[in-house]
């Protein structure tokens, strides 16, 4: 069945210009200014402090709302009885189209002409003006999505933690910049454009531990809770893209948060019908959207398999418009693969005409899971249907238990964490951790107290063998004292979620020793995949110093270091730019040196 042009989807207008530059985002998603006649959007009300006054949704949403503002905000947004009015107040400006789509309407079409890296190049210059606007936008992600987050169940410790690390971000920023105590105290856009060079690098790793604290929280949220409670019908299009932009700003694992982000994207990419179908964005206008959204992202190196993964989708699509019942949907093993497909091809999720091919088939696989069920709904009322329960329930279960076994095959697929699992398991290794201080500070005082009890036994025994015995009790003292270092910094490291990335990888940490013998520029670095993968990071101001010509040849001796220990492939990082890569054995990309 051939595909046919897809319905041009209306947008509405953009905002009015504002007297203060409108960022790319808002220009993207904003709305028509509200008219006299229409009401002021409700106040939100302050917080429990008895603070008076009034928050507008404009303040709520502002970019560049104040500390206190935010910490409301989120209070606010926390509390189960205000869910129904941020519904409300947090409704999508992105409008439907007056026009539907009927049961029987073809699937939209996927031209031909293809989205390419030039979509999200940006990353590639390192000039100080493009790392102060990165900086602001990696500032505008964690400020958006912390505001999402109050809908997710996070705690009030947590969201004082965050709110903490806000204010520690922004005291810092004010302090670094030019002129910062002159600075109206609102204008934290004006405060990153007067930073210095040599501040940036501070801050840039202030906002790196903002966006792995977020990240961390993100984990603890159940998938079925994420995609009912994060959505456009909940939240402006501009929050949900700067979310999806703080789960791309880490490699995506195989697991739950490639998933999210695809999510993020079917809301930011599709219009929903009064019928419950889904009708995909035309090229032209999911364009601005997938720059805004992959703005700074690393192109990914694996040309060949991207061209690879862009044909699969294709040939999907063709597959899926051959599929005419469930029954053959369900037996073909159809979602089976495309969805595993998705799964091993995670590092290709942010390659723009993936990505668009992506959403396009899960479109297509929602519209015509719908068309089914309405068939079946038919049936269903004349009492014709033979298996148990709705139509609807029963189909989806049946996409849901696909997907499942999909997860199962890839043995390291990543679940959401369970909070009080994992609060009990941290308690259970502090106390491990006093158990084993304990234990050390007794065996430090039987060490202590044993050459007093044994005097006279000592002088009876030979040199060699007192020797020895001194040698034994070393070398219990040294395990103990092992264990308990070995436990306080595991303790650490997976508080952080280091070291069970490490876990699930089965790898582990790479001795420093070792790491410097591999090269000298790379700062720490783990061995994954059953020792197959070696990840890191260089020392950025070293790096830096380099030209061109030198980067390629650090690479080469580190390859050459990697093919003796039988590490065919590697990816170094420099903060969330790629600095070196190894494809079984072969240099695959070294980051070019910026223009003096």
């Amino acid at each position: 069945m051939p595909l046919a042009s897809a319905p041009a989807v209306v947008m509405p207008p953009l905002a009015s210009a504002a007297p203060k530059v409108v960022d790319p985002v808002d220009a993207l998603f904003g709305g028509p200014p509200p008219s006299a006649a229409e009401p002021e959007p409700p106040a939100a009300p302050r917080a429990a402090s008895g603070s008076t006054g009034r928050t507008t949704l404009s303040d709520m949403l502002g970019e560049d709302s104040s500390l206190d503002e935010l910490a409301e905000l989120s209070a606010f947004s926390g509390r189960s009885s205000t869910v129904e009015f941020l519904a409300k107040a947090l409704a999508p400006e992105l409008e439907r189209p007056a026009q539907t789509v009927g049961p029987d309407a073809p699937p939209p079409a996927v031209p031909e002409e293809a989205f390419d890296d030039s979509l999200i190049t940006s990353k590639a210059s390192d000039s100080l003006e493009d790392r102060k606007a990165r900086l602001i936008a990696r500032m505008k992600t964690t400020r958006s999505a912390f505001k999402i987050s109050g809908l997710l169940d996070i705690t009030d410790d947590e969201r004082k933690e965050v709110i903490g690390m806000f204010g520690e971000y922004e005291a810092r920023l004010k302090a670094l910049a030019e002129g910062g105590p002159e600075q109206p105290k609102k204008d934290l856009i004006a405060l990153h454009k007067a930073l210095p060079k040599e501040a940036l690098d501070e801050l840039e790793r202030a906002i790196m531990r903002i966006e792995d604290r977020l990240l961390v929280l993100d984990e603890f949220v159940p998938q079925d809770k994420f995609r009912a409670r994060v959505t456009k019908e909940k939240h402006a299009p501009k929050l949900l893209l700067r979310y999806a932009r703080l789960l791309a700003c880490r490699r995506f694992n195989v697991g739950y948060r490639r998933d999210r982000f695809e999510h993020l994207v079917n809301e930011l990419l599709t219009v929903a019908t009064s019928d419950g179908r889904w009708r995909l964005l035309p090229r032209d206008k999911a364009r601005p959207v997938l720059m805004q959204l992959l703005s700074g992202q690393a192109p990914s190196s694996q040309d060949g398999g991207r061209e690879a993964a862009v044909a699969y989708l294709r040939e999907s699509l063709e597959r899926l418009a051959a599929i005419a019942t469930h029954e053959e949907f369900f037996e073909s093993g159809f979602f089976l693969d495309v969805y595993g497909y998705k799964i091993s091809m995670r590092d290709q999720a942010t390659s723009p005409e993936f990505l668009y091919l992506s959403i396009a088939l899960n479109a297509e696989i929602h519209n015509r899971v719908e068309s089914w069920i309405a068939g079946l709904e038919r049936l269903h009322k004349a009492n014709q249907l033979t298996q148990d329960g709705p139509p609807r329930e029963y189909l989806l279960s049946q996409l849901r238990s696909q997907e499942e076994a999909v997860q199962s095959v890839f043995g390291s697929f990543r679940h959401p964490k369970d909070k009080a699992q994992a609060q009990a398991q941290a308690q259970a290794q502090q106390a491990n951790a006093r158990a084993l201080a304990q234990e050390t500070k007794e065996t430090k005082q039987e060490v202590r107290k044993a050459p007093k009890k044994k005097k006279k036994e000592e002088k009876q025994i030979s040199g060699a063998e007192s020797l020895q015995q001194l040698a034994k009790q070393q070398m219990i003292r040294f395990a103990v004292l092992s264990t308990l270092i070995a436990a306080s910094f595991g303790y650490v490291l997976t508080s952080t979620g280091i070291l069970s990335f490490a876990a699930d990888d089965n790898g582990g940490m790479i001795a420093p020793a070792q790491v410097h013998d591999l090269s000298p520029l790379i700062e720490f670095a783990f061995r994954m995949d059953n020792g197959k993968w070696l990840r890191g990071t260089v020392k950025d101001p070293q790096w830096r110093a380099l030209d061109t010509t030198q980067r390629r040849g650090a690479a080469e001796r580190f390859a050459k270091k990697l093919a003796q220990a039988g590490i065919p492939n590697a990816e170094l990082m420099v903060y969330k730019t790629a600095a070196i890569r190894i494809d079984l054995g072969v240099i695959s990309y070294v980051e070019p040196a910026s223009p003096k």
